[in-house]
């Protein structure tokens, strides 16, 4: 319908100004190291492209200082993992996004123009913050304005339009260095600049109902129903909320069907979480998951940068990017088969890419970066599917707390990436890489359930009895 597809426009765009902000130090936080660290700083002899290593000397012993403004960016997005599926679920998607949207431009505009590495630092860690909320916030919302049926395209297509943010950043570095210069503060200012523009274009997005209704906030979630079907030129009755969900099921708005009172009395408290998350073997197996993708996949990352520097930083962001839109595209194809479903397209996925990661020691140089990068296209796939299996295993009220605890995992593995690399030669980091994805695909296979028939059968009878919770079916 033209509502939702506008709708994911924007939300698209929140995407890809996202990823220009998580991936900007490819081009800021570049390593420096001079001829002569005996030399005076006088004398060394300025790199091709401005970066923060060479403006405040974090070199000759100090490289590990770049390493530690990753990881405080990564601890960031952890509080932000925690922190984003907290406010998503307490104050609503939307309000979540705008908010992080903004902080996100400010950060990168006082960025630009900070004195000294710590200043500099503690945006980072702000921006980590702020990114992560976005992203928890946006599945969210995205998941809950569709149809059970466009889950997987959808992941799908937010997953390209994230790579393709990060690929925007090959032509808008080399714009900015030959329309203004080659320093890392233009750059950021460009960033900045590019990121204001969801800001205003996103308070035309409305709340999720699904949201609203589990907040009992039936009367607004029943508006903003009514309003996406007028703009799709289909009437519907208003003043009831189980009426106005069943005719526009057929838009593909799945809503759960509660009473008003039922709502209110359903809604989650703190226990509830802690009984119906912390207290199930899915979270961790779902934990361990997360873990292994976002460590594989930044792992594989540095490796395949250090396996592929005669391709020079431009084409490896380009290829490194460029790898990921196919990798969506195969999970959402494998996440619809029947003969896949969720399970075991996720499980297989994690395997073929940790049978990879395995295989990459056994390798000769010419194999070797070619392995790498198909692990990568294997983990990132596996991630994507990630998403959409994740979502449909809790239901609305807790799902936005649940895609934070699985975030926080995540991030938890992408700090440990960079001192994997750092501390392992290369094959001891892909056996590690390798037995972290062959343990993450058994856990899927013995703990997780199937979860597309069940959403089938939600598609189906969208108006099921009460009391049952998103992404189950009754008989």
């Amino acid at each position: 319908p033209p509502y939702q597809r506008n709708m994911l426009q924007l939300i698209g765009i929140v995407k890809v100004t996202n990823a220009i902000a998580i991936f900007l130090p490819i081009f800021t936080e570049g390593a420096y190291e001079p001829s002569s660290c005996a030399a005076p700083r006088a004398q060394w002899v300025a790199p091709f492209r401005g970066s923060v290593a060479y403006e405040w000397s974090l070199c000759c012993g100090q490289h590990w200082v770049l390493a530690a403004i990753s990881s405080v960016f990564f601890v960031g997005m952890t509080f932000g993992s925690v922190l984003g599926g907290i406010a998503a679920d307490s104050i609503g998607r939307r309000n979540v996004i705008i908010h992080g949207i903004s902080i996100n431009a400010v950060s990168l505009f006082l960025t630009a123009v900070v004195p000294d590495v710590l200043t500099y630092t503690f945006f980072r860690f702000v921006m980590g913050v702020a990114s992560m909320a976005i992203l928890v916030a946006v599945y969210s919302l995205a998941v809950e304005w569709v149809p059970a049926g466009w889950r997987c395209p959808l992941i799908a297509f937010l997953s390209m339009l994230f790579a393709a943010g990060e690929l925007s950043l090959v032509p808008m570095a080399l714009a900015v260095e030959h329309l203004i210069s080659f320093g890392w503060r233009p750059l950021t200012l460009a960033a900045g600049l590019i990121c204001t523009i969801p800001v205003l274009a996103f308070w035309f997005i409305p709340e999720s109902p699904q949201w609203l209704h589990a907040r009992g906030r039936d009367k607004e979630a029943i508006d903003a129903l009514s309003r996406a079907a007028n703009y799709n030129a289909r009437s519907c009755q208003t003043g009831n909320f189980a009426l106005v969900a069943d005719r526009l099921s057929t838009f593909g708005l799945a809503q759960r069907h509660e009473a008003t009172s039922d709502s209110k009395k359903d809604r989650p408290s703190p226990i509830d979480i802690f009984t119906q998350v912390l207290l199930s073997v899915k979270i961790y197996a779902l934990a361990l998951m997360w873990f292994t993708g976002s460590l594989t996949y930044y792992g594989i990352t540095l490796a395949a940068a250090e396996t592929s520097k005669s391709l020079g930083l431009n084409a490896f962001a380009t290829l490194s990017a460029c790898i990921e839109i196919p990798a969506a595209l195969l999970a959402a194809w494998m996440l619809e088969q029947v003969s896949f479903g969720r399970k075991l397209s996720v499980s297989m996925l994690f395997t073929l890419g940790g049978t990879c990661a395995m295989a990459m020691p056994f390798t000769g140089p010419l194999a070797g970066p070619a392995v790498v990068v198909l692990g990568k296209f294997f983990f990132t796939a596996a991630t994507t599917g990630l998403f959409v299996y994740t979502t449909e295993l809790y239901e609305a009220s807790i799902r936005g707390s649940c895609l934070g605890l699985c975030s926080l995992a995540a991030k938890i593995g992408a700090i440990g990436a960079p001192y994997t690399v750092m501390f392992l030669s290369t094959n001891q980091m892909m056996l590690v890489f390798g037995s972290f994805a062959l343990l993450a695909a058994l856990a899927c296979r013995l703990v997780l359930p199937e979860t597309l028939e069940t959403k089938r059968c939600n598609a189906e009878h969208p108006s099921t009895s009460k009391g049952v919770h998103y992404g189950t079916c009754s008989a």
